[in-house]
């Protein structure tokens, strides 16, 4: 038993070395790579790094096809969603609107001068009763007798605006007086009558430069009696001005509702006329029995208020839902979501000299520019074309005179945005006639916010 057991140790242990040996020699077949079908270990890694790369390259190109389906899908979203904003500005007046500080006239009060002239004649004579300005002044109002003692009469230099809902529109800038105008006489077969009038120039405010309805009257066969303007000079252009820096805000300014203007409620009372001489034929005295009396003559002014430019809005908001005060720019464009905005075929001009003046400055908000000289605004323009910044701190950028500019902005507001211009950024020591202006025709484009 013994013998045996030795005999299967010993084959057993043959067996064990044998099968390490020829693990040794496989091994080393392996290493040898003596055959197609086994490789180095190097080549391995190396085919294996091939195999990683390639794998890496197919997920970057998947990436890059995915990214590039959500970009093109995003483009189609931006393209459905981009719409043509209405250009208000264009609407408002567009060129003609024009950014400037214009040469108002000193303020001056506007007082009413009046004249009365009156005829009593028949075959043999006649009496004439003058008052006021007389006759010459009432045959020429630009005459001086307007501004005498007797008529008191002022040619005054004020702003008429316009009233709508609570806010005041400017409207024309005025050298102007208002003149009270009274003619009148009789003629009759008989050698003489007695004339009497009262309220010549009427009890209540009339419309201006209509016939006026006088009070009672007894022995007056004709009259003609009204409120006439005597004017040196307005700005007609004035509707559509605004400003292009700050604007006064102090009360200095003579100013008159446009209501007012048309229909004068204020009014002073002069003395009565008289008289009882007359001129005959020199062989009856006519003295006592023939009297011309004017009684009650009520003269009819302009009430005024001194008032600001700071508190008037440009008279080309009127009927609009805009009260932007003069300062406070012009309406641009409105969103109603916020998004991105591009602007277009945006040309700046002025009447200035381009030599002196290349450049025209300009900025966009998204609220009224505040009554300040500076320019600036909260807003920042981005791809800039043809345009550069002329202050970041400010966000106020400039063009050349005609440029065509374009530009984007991230609408991050809501609502209504301005734009305001001006041909140089210090203020003018004095007012001039010179202005800037924007053309018509900018494009404006908007892509919804995602």
């Amino acid at each position: 038993m013994i013998l045996k057991r030795q005999k299967w140790i010993k084959k057993a242990l043959c067996l064990i070395f044998a099968f390490l040996l020829s693990i040794n020699s496989f091994a080393a077949i392996v290493s040898d790579n003596d055959g197609a079908a086994f490789v180095a270990k190097a080549e391995f890694e190396a085919l294996k790094k091939d195999f990683n790369d390639q794998i890496t390259n197919y997920n970057s190109s998947i990436d890059s096809k995915i990214d590039g389906a959500i970009a093109n899908y995003l483009a189609g979203i931006k393209l459905e969603k981009k719409v043509a904003l209405t250009n208000i500005f264009d609407e408002l007046g567009g060129r003609r609107i024009y950014f400037g500080r214009p040469s108002f006239f000193e303020p001056k009060e506007p007082k009413t001068g009046w004249g009365v002239y009156f005829l009593n004649s028949y075959s043999h004579g006649f009496t004439r009763l003058n008052g006021g300005a007389g006759w010459g002044g009432i045959k020429n109002p630009a005459s001086s007798d307007w501004t005498n003692a007797a008529s008191g009469g002022q040619t005054g230099t004020f702003i008429l605006y316009e009233t709508v809902n609570g806010n005041k529109y400017l409207n024309t800038s005025k050298r102007e007086m208002l003149q009270a105008v009274y003619i009148g006489g009789w003629y009759s077969g008989t050698n003489y009558r007695n004339v009497t009038q009262e309220y010549p120039f009427g009890s209540n405010p009339t419309v201006f430069k209509q016939p006026i309805t006088v009070g009672s009257n007894y022995g007056i066969d004709c009259y003609t009696s009204t409120y006439r303007p005597y004017t040196l000079s307005d700005w007609t252009a004035l509707r559509y001005y605004t400003g292009a820096w700050d604007v006064e805000s102090t009360n200095t300014r003579y100013t008159i509702d446009m209501d007012e203007y048309n229909l004068p409620s204020n009014y002073r009372t002069v003395s009565d006329l008289y008289v009882d001489t007359y001129t005959g034929d020199g062989t009856v005295d006519y003295t006592g029995k023939i009297t011309i009396s004017f009684s009650n003559i009520r003269v009819y002014a302009w009430k005024w208020t001194l008032d600001a430019f700071s508190n008037f809005s440009p008279a080309f908001l009127k009927g609009t839902k805009y009260n932007t005060k003069l300062y406070g720019g012009v309406p641009f464009f409105e969103v109603e979501k916020e998004g991105e905005v591009e602007v277009s075929k945006l040309k700046f001009r002025h009447t200035a000299n381009t030599t002196s003046f290349p450049y025209v400055y300009f900025a966009i908000s998204d609220s009224p520019f505040a009554n300040s000289s500076s320019l600036s605004s909260s807003v920042k323009l981005t791809e800039l074309k043809n345009c550069s910044i002329e202050s970041a701190s400010q966000n106020l950028y400039k063009a050349a005179v005609g440029a065509e500019v374009s530009f984007k902005l991230d609408a991050s507001t809501r609502g209504t945005y301005y734009i305001k211009c001006q041909y140089t950024t210090t203020k003018p020591s004095s007012s001039d006639s010179l202005y800037s202006y924007i053309e018509d025709g900018a494009e404006i484009n908007y892509v919804e916010g995602l």
